[in-house]
């Protein structure tokens, strides 16, 4: 006769965090010493259950959305290959950037048609998260970075072999997640080499921007690079991308 086993909520509350934070099914019946069927119920019954999609192309080759895209990602994003080789990429924004936090659903969705999870972190975190190993590859295909991606990102190649139309989805992308717009339009990157892209593709298109090092106080933090531009010519670039209404629902 089987003996059906109890759970305290707290108990049952730790393991669907985890769950939520990216451990797999698997590997938390394992840890727990619990059948999968019990786990899988949990899951589904809070709505948290991933149902993993196998994701083989891209649903639409517009190179507009796919370099938005590879923009706000190489602003924003993060990637790894997580336990049981499971791949997870990774959006970080502020939890009332609704903005951003709707154009990344929005073109996932699109683009890839792929499932995408919430994660509402301490200190006004929000995190989107797909776990595909398609997504992670194409990111790679289009990006160079090490595992330090933060200060090593860039395009693979020179900006000047991608359509217009993509590189201009660029940078709206990067705008949006490391751009500030005030009086004067704001870059900041800690990759030297993502803010020497920015500058070239500015200046390819007429602008005339400016770059400053900024050394930090904190010495574990590293120097931040910054690429502006002044009161007239930002009221153009923001023109040129569509963010006068940065706020609004965005349509793409």
């Amino acid at each position: 006769m089987r003996i059906k086993r109890s759970y305290k909520t707290e108990f049952v509350d730790a393991v669907c965090d985890q769950y939520i934070t990216g451990t797999s099914l698997r590997y938390l019946a394992r840890h727990h010493q619990m059948p999968i069927a019990t786990l899988h119920n949990w899951f589904s019954k809070r709505g948290i259950l991933r149902r993993l999609k196998l994701i083989k192309g891209v649903k639409t080759k517009d190179p507009y959305k796919i370099g938005l895209f590879i923009g706000m990602w190489a602003g924003d994003g993060s990637k790894i290959v997580g336990k049981n080789s499971l791949y997870v990429v990774r959006f970080h924004f502020h939890s009332e950037d609704v903005y951003s936090q709707n154009l990344a659903f929005d073109l996932i969705t699109r683009l890839f048609g792929s499932k995408i999870n919430v994660v509402i972190g301490p200190g006004k975190k929000y995190e989107i998260k797909t776990y595909s190993k398609f997504i992670y590859n194409f990111l790679s295909d289009y990006l160079h970075c090490t595992s330090d991606k933060c200060g090593t990102v860039k395009l693979r190649h020179r900006f000047r072999k991608y359509p217009g139309r993509f590189v201009k989805g660029f940078i709206k992308g990067l705008a949006i997640t490391d751009g500030h717009f005030g009086r004067h339009f704001v870059f900041c990157t800690v990759s030297t080499e993502l803010a020497k892209q920015f500058k070239y593709i500015l200046k390819y298109y007429g602008f005339n921007p400016k770059t400053y090092l900024q050394k930090r106080e904190n010495p574990k933090h590293r120097p931040l690079w910054s690429v502006r531009l002044n009161s007239d010519e930002t009221k153009v670039f923001s023109k040129y991308l569509g963010l006068s209404k940065r706020y609004a629902i965005p349509k793409i």
